[in-house]
């Protein structure tokens, strides 16, 4: 569900009810006041433990460039995980659910306080070579996240400052901007400062390559993008299909039947982008109704349900 303006308190009561129907969130378009995220959790297969003490926060970079969703594949096949992820155009997604624990700080050392560990912090990747390539609009959404989280300066480190085993500058560009703006008004926040470093925008910094290797590039990844979308498309028709067999369907059920090696949390994130395929009043109403009623099947107790429907309802 996007951002309705004028309606953010009416967006966070129903993703209150929604958390209080089950454990998974549905994307949130915006983290307390002007921070806009996409919350692409349900792709995380790290384990879902809280975060026992939230006391510090960790800057990252992911030493590659990849998109969001490959930042979170590639801490999957690795058994880690990170809160969140700020990928080359400045955009916040969530990454593990809210108030979870990660695993994105090891070989604790140098400067670190001795209670900094994943059990006292959260951490963000910034998607970068190394911190010569960070980019200023990193930095500050980076910025905007760590105040609206509610961290002091002082609590604010880059992975290089805390973990032996990383490069020393891992960070340093993002903490130098927190540090120097760290008092500025949103609204002022600067997309470039050359002072920290020169990079403004991707297409500048790339060296120039060969016309064909840049037609063999965007070809690769529109072939791609085209499978993933036909793959999606074909997802989504299977569970129109299964839910349209019966009144009593139950969407674990159809998950298995329509894409058996698709994780369940993963699924579900799937099956809600199939509501931007149609924006009619009357098809969003019917995909409100399947993701409140049928994603959990009868999982869950019909009471709480039905009362928890009828609060929606009534708010939207």
């Amino acid at each position: 569900m996007g951002f309705i303006p004028g309606k953010k308190k009416e967006l966070m009561e129903i993703d209150d009810l929604f958390e209080s129907i089950s454990a998974f969130s549905f994307n949130k378009k915006i983290l307390k006041e002007g921070v806009s995220s996409i919350d692409i959790s349900g792709t995380s297969t790290f384990s879902k433990k809280k975060l026992p003490n939230d006391k510090y926060f960790i800057l990252h970079h992911t030493a590659g460039r990849m998109d969001a969703a490959g930042v979170v594949r590639i801490l999957n096949n690795r058994g880690l995980g990170v809160q969140w992820v700020i990928d080359r155009e400045g955009k916040l997604y969530q990454t593990l659910p809210t108030g979870n624990k990660g695993a994105h700080v090891a070989h604790i050392g140098r400067s670190a306080p001795k209670d900094l560990s994943n059990s006292t912090s959260q951490g963000v990747e910034i998607v970068a070579n190394d911190d010569t390539d960070i980019l200023i609009k990193q930095c500050k959404t980076a910025l905007l996240l760590i105040k609206k989280l509610g961290y002091s300066l002082s609590n604010i480190y880059g992975h290089g400052e805390v973990s032996t085993n990383k490069m020393l500058a891992e960070g340093k560009t993002c903490k130098a901007y927190a540090t120097k703006y760290w008092n500025t008004p949103e609204n002022q926040l600067p997309d470039i400062d050359t002072t920290l470093n020169t990079n403004v925008d991707d297409k500048k910094d790339n060296k120039p390559t060969d016309k064909k290797d840049n037609e063999s590039t965007d070809k690769k990844d529109n072939e791609s993008k085209n499978s993933d979308l036909k793959k999606n498309d074909t997802f989504c028709k299977c569970l129109s299909d299964e839910k349209n067999k019966t009144s009593n369907w139950i969407f674990s059920d159809a998950v298995k039947k329509c894409d058996p090696n698709t994780p369940i949390e993963t699924a579900i994130a799937l099956a809600k982008l199939c509501s931007t395929n149609d924006n009619t009043e009357n098809q969003n109403k019917s995909i409100l109704d399947l993701s409140i009623t049928d994603f959990f099947g009868k999982t869950l107790k019909e009471e709480r349900l039905r009362k928890n429907i009828e609060k929606i309802k009534k708010i939207l």
